[in-house]
This record gives C-alpha cells, sequence and structure tokens, in this order.
C-alpha cells in the first residue's frame, strides 16, 4: 500500500502543475489571487482531516506559520504566473531546484553534513542550468517575466521546505497539522484580499477558478497528507527521489504529449541531467 500511496503522490505532484497550465490556456477571464487562494483552502481539508478536525492554537507555532504562509503565498503565486508565461517541462524542472535551498540551509546553520552525492547534484544542476539556455535562434526566447516569476517561486518553494524544518527541529516535531492550517489560512487569505483589490468582474473570476483551483488544491493536500504517512514507512532515500524524479518525468511526458512543447537536444540532455540532480540532492 506505502508503494501505491508514493504513485499517488507522483501523480498529485504533477497533476498540479498541469492544472495551473491548464487553467492559464482556458478562454475564461483569469485571476491568478482568486485561483490561489481557492487553491490554499482547498488544500486545508487534508490538514484538518489529519488534523481530527481538532485545531489546538498556540503562540509556539504561528510565527512559523506566518513565515511559512508568506512563502506558500509567492511560491503559489510565482507557479501560476510562470506556467503562464513559460513552457511546462522546464518551469517544472527548474522549481523542483529549489531543494537546493533547504540543503545549503541545513550545511550552513544546521552544521548539516553534505556527502559527495550532493555535490555531484550541483555540477549536475548548474550543467543543466547551462544546457536548457542553449537555444536555437529561430526558438522562443525566454522572457524576463518567466525568469522573473520563476524566481520567485524558486525563492518561496525553497523557503517553505527550510521554515518547516526549523518548525519540527523547535517544536520537536509538534503541531505539524496546526502549523500547516494555519499557514495556508494566511496563504489562502493573503491571495484573496489580492484578488479583491485587482478583480474587475470579480464573482465571474472566482466562479472560473473552481473548476482546476479545487482538484489543484485536493492534490496539494493530498501530496502533503500522503508524504506524512509514507514517511513512517518508507525510507526517506526511496520517498523524496521518487517523488522528485518521478513528477519531473510525468510532468514531462504531459508537456510533450499534450501541449506540444519540444526541447532541442542540449536542453534534452540538460533536463536529464537536472532529473538525475533532483534525485541526487534528496539523497
Amino acid at each position: 500500500m506505502a508503494y501505491f500511496y508514493l504513485f499517488l503522490i507522483v501523480v498529485f505532484v504533477s497533476a498540479q502543475n498541469v492544472l495551473s497550465k491548464k487553467y492559464n490556456t482556458s478562454e475564461y477571464e483569469h485571476n491568478v489571487h482568486f485561483y490561489n487562494a481557492v487553491t490554499a483552502f482547498s488544500s486545508l481539508l487534508f490538514f484538518l482531516i489529519s488534523a481530527g478536525f481538532r485545531f489546538e492554537l498556540a503562540i509556539a507555532y504561528l510565527p512559523y506559520s506566518l513565515a511559512f504562509g508568506i512563502a506558500a503565498f509567492c511560491a503559489f503565486e510565482g507557479l501560476v504566473l510562470s506556467l503562464k508565461t513559460g513552457p511546462l517541462s522546464l518551469t517544472s524542472l527548474i522549481i523542483s531546484y529549489s531543494l537546493i535551498i533547504p540543503a545549503f540551509h541545513g550545511m550552513i546553520f544546521l552544521n548539516e553534513r553534505i556527502g559527495y552525492l550532493t555535490w555531484i547534484g550541483i555540477l549536475f544542476l548548474v550543467i543543466s542550468l547551462v544546457l536548457i539556455n542553449i537555444k536555437k535562434e529561430d526558438d522562443e526566447k525566454f522572457t524576463r517575466s518567466w525568469i522573473v516569476y520563476l524566481i520567485i517561486t524558486f525563492i518561496g518553494n525553497g523557503m517553505c521546505s527550510v521554515i518547516q524544518k526549523a518548525e519540527q527541529v523547535a517544536l520537536d516535531g509538534a503541531y505539524k497539522s496546526e502549523f500547516m492550517i494555519a499557514a495556508l489560512i494566511i496563504s489562502g487569505t493573503g491571495s484573496l484580499i489580492c484578488g479583491l483589490v485587482t478583480g474587475k468582474n470579480r464573482l465571474r473570476e472566482f466562479i472560473h477558478t473552481l473548476p482546476t483551483g479545487i482538484p489543484r488544491g485536493i492534490a496539494n493536500g493530498a501530496t502533503n497528507l500522503l508524504v506524512m504517512i509514507i514517511t513512517g514507512v518508507l525510507a526517506s532515500s526511496i520517498v523524496f527521489p521518487t517523488i522528485s524524479a518521478g513528477g519531473i518525468v510525468l510532468t514531462f511526458i504531459i508537456a510533450v504529449c499534450v501541449y506540444r512543447e519540444r526541447l532541442s537536444r542540449p536542453q534534452l540532455i540538460g533536463y536529464i541531467l537536472g532529473t538525475a540532480s533532483v534525485v541526487l540532492l534528496n539523497l
């Protein structure tokens, strides 16, 4: 059953990217902020379930929830916008590189030792980034806005892992569900306020987020809940490389088959090296 859960996690990780891309390519009036608010509040359901619909309020985890909520807000907003302005395959790969942030945080601030596999992973990452940026003259150019949104998502996603780790270390693993519930309330409320301020046809824009926003939130919540379940059964050395590499490969297949994205030969080599890099950085 644990390996079936692992398979579901890979599917849910890819589903979040695909649903975001589908929302951006729909003919409806878009409001990214409403979309992310719906995602955050839908994701709340799974953490309420894992907490048995019990919520213990404590000052101890609130600063971490606030920090995580801000980071998640940046990650959610940046992801949808980067998928709107750039290719699905490369966006999902580069965002996966954000795990280098918690890796270096652990090395610098938590005195965690970095093994040779991690350094090889970092080397593959650098080579991958160089190859990905090699494009023919007639290829579509990467836009400045795509790069900016990628950076926002990259930092936000990486900081989510750092803050989650810090909360678990500081509070000795307590308040896992409460911490996430409070963080998602903060992130979702921030997105909702932005949507109300920037929206034009607010009700129509909000309704149009529901068909993809709710499933995306459910996929996000299910991913986090299943990860909490299987990490107590399977070794982390199996779980996280499988999730990362599986999500990247499945998203790439969907990008090529559904959205007809095509990579040049250097980019394809860079993509393969990047996938290997993510696996090595997870070991």
